[in-house]
């Protein structure tokens, strides 16, 4: 056997009978004739490691109730039972040894006592006290199990949190897209019935007058590096153009942006098309520019455009 049993008495005779009865059952004992010795003793030794503390109540200096009060409050006897053996058979100090505080299990013994019956007792308290260090151990076990539920039903929060949080920045990121979106289909049919006009009726003005323009270059004169610059930047230009009417019809294939809100687009409304109507009514610009403007320089969706296949 394992167990340890402390015996306190300062019975000699009683102290070696209890010590050979127990070490025949196997039990391993150490023995302390009185309160002081066992002060110098607990001193250099664990009293945690013993299964069962037997005590007498009489010992010279200190009492065995005071003293197992003292061991109790001390938090000694939290998980270890202890063992009565007194002469004394009077009803009061019976109940002063069951209402000793802070400990875990207590029983007594009258003297003279039988071996049989201390060994029941004995070996009942010691049995007590397993049954209770698995209980304890048990419960350590299912704190521990506890501890990593938590800890793993605190990681799956944050990861939830987490997802919430990236779903909530995601959301608020296509939120931010649709209206970018919106504003793309607001503003394309503008850019379609105004700036793309602009755009090419410039281009167009600039390459129907590059004789002109090169005849002044020629001649030479005040602004001959700007006409020079002006007929460089036709293909450019003619390219910017191009572009443009490629996303437009790129945004309609893919339903981006709807067809019919470009086709409708009223360029007669744009600040552009009064411009050139003045123009065309101070007679600055001919009857044929003026209804080639109308026919050419809107952006028209034809059907063959919306199918090319985009990649």
């Amino acid at each position: 056997m394992d167990e340890k049993i402390l015996i306190l008495d300062d019975d000699y005779s009683i102290l070696k009978l209890i010590e050979r009865i127990l070490v025949s059952k196997n039990y391993k004992c150490d023995i302390i004739d009185n309160a002081k010795n066992f002060i110098e003793f607990s001193s250099t030794n664990s009293i945690f490691e013993y299964d069962l503390i037997i005590s007498d109540i009489f010992m010279p200096g200190l009492n065995g109730i005071d003293f197992i009060k003292k061991l109790g409050a001390e938090d000694y006897l939290e998980k270890i039972p202890v063992l009565f053996i007194t002469v004394l058979q009077d009803s009061d100090t019976i109940s002063k040894i069951y209402e000793i505080p802070d400990t875990f299990a207590i029983d007594y013994l009258r003297k003279p006592f039988e071996p049989v019956e201390l060994m029941c007792r004995v070996k009942t308290l010691i049995t007590l006290k397993k049954k209770n260090d698995e209980l304890i151990k048990y419960n350590l076990e299912i704190e521990n199990t506890l501890n990593k539920l938590r800890m793993t039903i605190n990681e799956r929060n944050y990861l939830l949190s987490q997802h919430i949080n990236t779903k909530i920045e995601i959301e608020k990121k296509l939120e931010d897209i649709i209206k970018q979106i919106d504003l793309v289909k607001e503003l394309v049919p503008k850019i379609a019935s105004n700036d793309l006009p602009v755009l090419k009726f410039v281009t167009n003005t600039i390459e129907n007058s590059t004789e002109i323009i090169d005849r002044i270059v020629k001649e030479g004169g005040e602004n001959e590096d700007a006409f020079r610059i002006i007929t460089k930047t036709v293909e450019p230009m003619k390219t910017a153009c191009s572009n443009i009417e490629s996303i437009i019809t790129f945004l309609i294939y893919y339903g981006i942006i709807d067809k019919k809100s470009v086709d409708e687009t009223d360029i007669t409304r744009t600040h552009f098309y009064e411009v050139i109507n003045n123009l065309y009514k101070l007679g600055k610009i001919s009857q044929d520019t003026f209804k080639s403007f109308l026919e050419n320089y809107v952006f028209k969706s034809e059907q063959e455009q919306l199918d090319i296949e985009f990649f």
